[in-house]
Order: C-alpha cells, then structure tokens, then sequence
C-alpha cells in the first residue's frame, strides 16, 4: 500500500515536473515561432518598404515619362502651327475611333503613348485635348504607369491656307477640277462661311468642304471629308470618306459614308450596307442658333436642308438600307437591309426580314415573328458614349485697295480733269515720280511723259517733246493700236505683250481684254478678264520665268523679253540674278485683288466699292486671286493659286461654274498659295499647356 501509495505520490510528484518540461518546451516553440514571426514579419516589412519605395519611385519616374510626352506633344502642336497644318490635323482627330483618338507616332522617345482625343473645330482648331501614358520597367513586378489628360491651345494664325475660301455662299457648276502635286497628301479645301450648293457638277480633286451653314451635292463626286454647322444633304452617286454635321445627315438614292457619318440630329440613310460605314446620330440637333450664316444670302446659291428623318435617331426604313456600326443617343429603324452592329440608347424597330449581327439597346426591340436574323440584346438604361461633331469656324478679314496703294509700281488714276495719270516707283530705268497717260504721235502711243500739249483732251492726250523724253508702258497690237480704252473712272487694257512688269494699281475698275500680263493687279473697283487673257503673278514668274529647271512662264520679271531693262527692284537683285518673294509683304502672290473703302476704316456692305473678280472664258492666272466682295469664273478658266472672296460688299453671286480648272500640280518656289503676309494675320502665340490631370 505504501509502496503503491508512495508509488502514486511519485507519480503525483512527477507531474509537475514533466508538466514544467512540456511548458519549457512549449514556451521555446513560441518563442522561437515568434522570433521566426519577427523574423518573418521584419523581413516583410524591409521587403515591403523595398517595394513601397520602388512604386513610389517606379510612380515618380512613370509621371515623369508622363509630362515628358505632354511637352513633346506640346512641340508637336507647335510645328504643326508653323507648317499651318493645324487644320489638317483637325481632321484626322475627327476621324480617329472615338474609343482611342489619334496616336501620335513619338519616334525616339520610350514609354510613352500619346493620343489626341479631341479638338474644339475643324477649321480653325484652337484647342486639342490628348492623353498621354508614361510607363517605367514595362513587363515586370516594377512596372509603373501614370495617365495624363492635357488641353493644349494651339491656335493657328489667322492665315487661311484653304486654296478656296467664301465668305458668302457658294455655287458650284460645271465641271470643278484641282490638279495637286503627285502623291501630295495635303488635302484641298473649299471653306464657305454660308452654303455650298451644286447642280449636277462633278467634282474632282477636292478634299474637304467646309460650310457653316448646309451643304448640298447631287453630284457623282468623292471627297474625303464633309463638315455642316446645319445639314448635309447628299443625293445620286456622291461619296466621302467622313460627314459631320451639326443638325441632320440626308443621303438619297445611292449617296453613301464610307467611313464615318456624325449627326448631331438624325441621320437619314437610303444605300445599302456596303456602301456605309458607321452611322453616329445624337438625336440632338441644339444648339444650331441657324442654318444660314450672317450675310450669307442669294437664292441661286443657298444650300438646302433636309427633313427631319422619321425618327430622332438613324432611319434606315427605306428599301436594302444598311450600315457596318450604328451609334445613337436616339432610335433607330430598319426595313430589309443589313446592320453589323448596333448600339442604341433609344428602340429598334425592324419592319421586314432586316437583320442584325450584334448589338445592345437601350430600349425595345420590335420585329416580325418571323423575322430571326435580329441578333442584339436589351439593357435598360444603355446608352452608348458618343462624340458631338465638330464646330466649323472660319476666319474673316478684310481688304482695301487704297491701303496698299503705296506698294505698287504703278499707281494709275484719273486727276480733277479726267487726265489719266501714273506714280511711278521702285522701277529700274524709270525716275520715282507722277507721270501723264498719252501719245506723241498716231504710232507712239502709252508713254509716260511729264507735261501734255495743251487743250489735248483726257480722252487722248499727247504728249509734249519727242517720244525719247518718254517711256513706254505697254505694247499694243501695233504701233497704231493703244493699250489703254479709259473713261468714267475705268480701265480697259488690251495689248499683246502685257504692260511693263510689276504691281500695278487702279483706281476704279479694270477689265483685261486680252494680253498676257506679269503682273499684280490692284483695283479698287472691280477686275473683270475675257478673251483669253492670261496673267503671271510676278512670285509665279519669278526671275527669268525658269526655275529649277522648270518653264513656268515664258519670261520673267527681272528679266523680261518684251521689256528690257525695266523691273521692279523691290523684287529683283540683278548683281545677284536673285528675286526676293517676301519683297512687298508678299503681294507678288497675286495675280489680282479688288475692292476698297473710303475713310479710315470699313463701314459695312453699303460703303464697299467694287471687290467682285469674274474670270472669263479660256483665261489663265497664275497666281492667287482675293476678292474683296464675291468672285465668279466661267468657260474653260484655268487658276494656278487660291481664291478668296470676303463678302464684304452687296450680295452677287459666288460661283465656279462651266469648267474651271485649278493647275496646283507644280508651282515654283518662289510662289506662296496662301498670299504671303498680305494673305493672312498675325502670327499664332506658341502651343501651350492650358490645364492637365491625372486619371
């Protein structure tokens, strides 16, 4: 007993002790588990702080890379504004997908994606919005990246590059033919401040017509762009790449988007599915203030709008109607044609055995029972993300003849007594000074002479001294014939060889006859051609007529044939066979420009005078044309520069109609499209950053 006894208080005795074993051990598993944790948790922490301080510098360095590309994108602006290609640019970003925008190509720069998403006009785009992504240690568990959103202003000068502006509404017959450089990707623009409008024409090697109010074609012509403050309303067989318009989009009979239609409105399509790329109506036109712009006025030349389509949305009832994409804020419906895919926030009603691929709306679906080929689903509240179309914003500027009178080399006018008079200035083998219009014989006629025989009358004056005293100004038909038929404030000029070569001004209106001419013509009336008259704008000319080896007239102006000797030496250095193009503010672009008023400054469309150039049958200009009202041009007219009409007088009639051909294939170097200084404004500031974000 006291053994089992004794035995059992051994083991009683015991158990403290392996109890005390177990808890040292137990305590020297959790202290090592808890030094391992330390460890463990230490370690974390030295590997996690590693890695916070590698994103947080990976972070810095991503948003680094970030506004590297804002400023690079920046000087990208800023190039395309020197180039004047802001416009240019424009376009493309209303053409990129909507979901991405336009990438830019940043050659020899990593980590970096740019993306321009918007632009506030495709006109005169002021302000491009982009989104640019830098990215450190791209591929790997340091990858960072940072998003940027940038609104750059980028305004671009006042110049207007167009080959084709008009201030006033525009009608277009005939055949209209642009001939541009051989792989040239420059596009040719025709901007209308008011309505485009033609009448069974075709068109060919236009690009872009731009009009802030409608536009209407019933042509078989291609363009790459249409762009509508109101409607576009195309019929027959016409095609463009890309229409945006800021009230409704009307396409009959075969007329069809390639590409990509953007209505504000409603958009009414009638060609089927391979004819039409993505159709895109917000179904909401406002705010359109009006159709017509302000001025803008002359029913022979006033655009029509359409019809609302039937629905608020895109209306493809009609017939095999169809398209690849259609994009709606409204409703869309669909007879027998065919849609790829359709994302609508409104209804789709299909009436016949019409189908569709893919697709989500907003609202109902109504179909036939019959009818399985409707493949979308209903979501409500869908509604899909869509991008208004672009505002058209034209510049306008304004043009007196009298304020650029001290430019010419020969001013001509009519004095108290109906004497026609000349200044003559800056002309080599000509004394600076005011000479008279007249004879001094029957086969000496146009000499400038200092003094006339008294009693001679206005309408033939003679001249005092022997012929020798003189200079002649033009060359006629023959020694018996005069240059110059001149009366009641006008001047008619018709010679063989022209008159002598520079910038000659007028006052009162002009009419050439016939001749070739080198010259600039300034009239503060109206400049009217005929009869084959041919004129070289002196930039066209340049020195000899020849340059680069290339012919581009027959003679120059420093060196001209039927002139010896006589040039004007604002543009011609003959010590160094050099001709200066920027001589004169650039005026030696054009071939003609009209218009003035009086007192010191413009009063409005009653106080104009003038400012209308009509280019008659089988005429050839080759410079630039500005008219400080409207311009028109008929039968066979061929143009090598652009045309500017400004609308500032009465309302006539801008037009391009019988066959007018504009030669831009080759011009020298020395030969300025948009006109030089004379042709634009003041330069644009610097690209620059208006304000950014992280998204």
């Amino acid at each position: 007993m006291k053994q089992t006894h004794h035995g059992g208080r051994r083991r009683q005795a015991l158990r403290p002790a392996r109890q005390g074993g177990i808890a040292n051990i137990l305590i020297a598993l959790l202290v090592g588990l808890g030094l391992t944790a330390t460890v463990a948790g230490t370690a974390a922490y030295i590997h996690g702080s590693q890695e916070r301080s590698m994103t947080s510098h990976g972070q810095i360095q991503a948003q680094m890379k970030a506004w590297t590309g804002a400023e690079v994108v920046r000087q990208y602006l800023a190039q395309m504004q020197t180039a004047g290609t802001l416009a240019q640019l424009a376009v493309a970003v209303a053409n990129a997908p909507p979901a991405t925008g336009l990438s830019l190509d940043l050659a020899g720069v990593t980590g970096i994606k740019a993306y321009l998403t918007a632009v506030d006009s495709v006109t005169l785009p002021t302000v491009f919005t982009a989104k640019i992504t830098g990215t450190t240690a791209a591929a790997t568990r340091a990858e960072s990246n940072s998003v940027l959103e940038v609104v750059f202003s980028a305004a671009g000068s006042s110049k207007v590059v167009a080959p084709l502006t008009f201030i006033r509404n525009l009608k277009l017959g005939g055949a209209i033919t642009v001939q541009k450089p051989a792989g040239s990707t420059t596009p040719v623009v025709i901007n209308v401040r008011g309505d485009i409008s033609t009448s069974g024409n075709l068109i060919t090697g236009v690009d872009v017509l731009n009009a802030t109010g409608s536009i209407n074609i019933d042509s078989g012509s291609t363009f790459s762009q249409l762009n509508s403050n109101c409607d576009v309303v195309l019929s027959g067989s016409v095609t463009a790449v890309s229409v945006n318009a800021l009230r409704n989009i009307c396409m009959s009979a075969n007329a069809a988007t390639s590409g990509t239609a953007v209505a504000n409105g409603s958009i009414l399509a009638l060609s089927d599915y391979s004819r039409n790329g993505t159709l895109s109506a917000l179904a909401n036109p406002n705010p359109v203030a009006t159709c017509l712009a302000s001025g803008a006025g002359g029913t022979g030349s006033t655009a029509s709008t359409c019809m609302p389509p039937l629905i608020a949305g895109v209306d493809l009832s009609a017939a095999n109607a169809g398209a690849k994409v259609v994009n709606t804020s409204g409703s869309v419906t669909l007879s027998q044609g065919t849609i790829g895919e359709i994302n609508a926030k409104g209804n789709l009603t299909v009436s016949g055995n019409g189908s569709v691929n893919t697709g989500k709306v907003g609202g109902t679906l109504s179909k036939p029972g019959y009818n399985a080929n409707v493949h979308v689903t209903t979501t409500p509240g869908f509604a899909p993300t869509l991008t208004a179309a672009a505002l058209v914003t034209l510049p306008t500027n304004q043009f007196n003849a009298y304020a650029v009178r001290s430019l010419a080399n020969y001013a001509f006018s009519f004095d108290a007594a109906g004497y026609p008079k000349v200044v003559v200035q800056n002309v080599n083998g000509i004394a600076n000074g005011t000479y008279y219009l007249g004879d001094y014989s029957s086969n000496q006629r146009d000499y400038l002479c200092s003094a006339i025989v008294a009693g001679s009358p206005p309408s033939a004056p003679k001249c005092m001294g022997a012929a020798s005293g003189g200079k002649q100004i033009c060359q006629g038909y023959s020694p018996y014939n005069s240059c110059f038929a001149n009366g009641s404030g006008a001047w008619v000029i018709a010679t063989s060889f022209g008159i002598l070569p520079g910038i000659a001004w007028f006052e009162g209106n002009l009419t050439l006859s016939v001749g070739k001419f080198y010259n600039t013509f300034i009239a503060t009336g109206n400049i009217d051609t005929s009869a084959s008259t041919v004129v070289y704008a002196p930039n066209y000319a340049g020195y000899s007529g020849t340059a680069g080896g290339v012919t581009y007239a027959p003679t120059g102006i420093c060196v001209n044939s039927y002139f010896p000797g006589v040039y004007p030496t604002q543009f011609c250095n003959i010590a160094t066979t050099s001709y200066d193009p920027n001589a004169a503010s650039g005026i030696g672009n054009y071939a003609f420009l009209a218009g003035s008023w009086s007192g010191a400054s413009y009063a409005g469309t009653g106080s104009y005078v003038g400012g209308n150039v009509t280019i008659g049958a089988s005429s050839i200009i080759r410079g630039s044309i500005k008219a400080g009202n409207e311009f028109a041009s008929s039968g066979a007219a061929t143009i090598s520069g652009g045309v500017t009409a400004l609308a500032q007088g009465t309302v006539v009639n801008n037009s391009l109609s019988a066959s007018t051909t504009f030669e831009l294939a080759q011009l020298p170097s020395t030969f300025d499209i948009s006109g030089g200084s004379v042709g634009g404004g003041a330069p644009s500031a610097p690209a620059s950053i208006k304000w950014a974000r992280y998204l």
